[in-house]
């Protein structure tokens, strides 16, 4: 296991500093301008993938942009209710690039990304993690919404009350605007994958538990949300339709706001 504060990276052994560095979000909050609101919920939601990494696409339709408007809708309609939001990117970039001096694979950069965004929750003490998704399969009949999240973190129940509430908000939202998407149900994210016997969780919902996961999980309730599949023609044709983003952003605002109400 690698040592407080380091992370192995590749099969040959080396252990290397995490990346970022432990002071980046900090930095980067500063650069944003970014000071936290006591008085207030702070939700931070990540759009998936950005930058040189697309996702799931359908055509020239890529999933980190649809991933991104839907991000920046729900900003729009968390701000005007009230509560302070931090979207870890707000372009087609990732929040963080390694230096131009430090040599790197192509997966220790998927991981510093990934990092990165869990560092910018953690820096601002989030009161919520959304990390906004679309799917993808090769089985292109696959359709509907699901969302994951990790059962055995410490705040393990709410995590599953917050994948209820935001799976049930998408689904109403979807049928109010003329689409009965399929319910694919609550995934444990904990369990992703399993490959030649190993479990492999989903990193940015964090699981200390198997030594693959990020030495800096995220410290508060989290979900991973999956909204229509970009392999399916049809849900790919309703994803390039503003309304359909619309009703999806209106789904996690609905969710997240059930949320709040029965923790009080």
């Amino acid at each position: 296991m690698p040592a407080a504060g380091q992370q192995a990276f590749g099969g040959d052994g080396r252990i290397l500093p995490i990346y970022p560095p432990a002071s980046w979000a900090k930095e980067e909050l500063g650069r944003r301008g970014f000071v936290r609101n006591p008085q207030k919920k702070v939700i931070v939601i990540d759009p998936g993938h950005g930058g040189p990494d697309v996702g799931a696409a359908h055509g020239s339709f890529a999933e980190k942009n649809a991933n991104l408007m839907i991000a920046l809708q729900l900003k729009e309609l968390l701000e005007a209710d009230g509560f302070q939001v931090l979207v870890t990117r707000e372009a087609d970039v990732r929040p963080y690039y390694f230096p131009a001096e430090v040599a790197h694979t192509p997966r220790q950069e998927t991981r510093a990304d990934l990092q990165s965004r869990l560092d910018l929750a953690n820096a601002v003490n989030a009161d919520l993690f959304i990390c906004i998704h679309n799917n993808g399969s090769s089985d292109r009949a696959q359709a509907g919404a699901e969302i994951w999240y990790a059962p055995d973190r410490p705040f393990g129940d709410s995590n599953w009350l917050l994948a209820q509430s935001v799976l049930q908000g998408i689904l109403g939202e979807l049928r109010k605007a003329g689409y009965a998407a399929p319910d694919r149900g609550l995934k444990n994210g904990s369990e992703f994958r399993v490959f030649n016997g190993r479990v492999f969780p989903l990193f940015v919902l964090g699981n200390s538990r198997v030594e693959n996961q990020p030495m800096r999980p995220t410290m508060m309730p989290g979900i991973l949300g999956e909204s229509l599949f970009l392999s399916n023609d049809y849900e790919a044709n309703l994803l390039m339709q503003q309304g359909i983003r619309e009703a999806i952003a209106q789904g996690y605002f609905r969710g997240i706001k059930s949320y709040f109400a029965q923790v009080r």
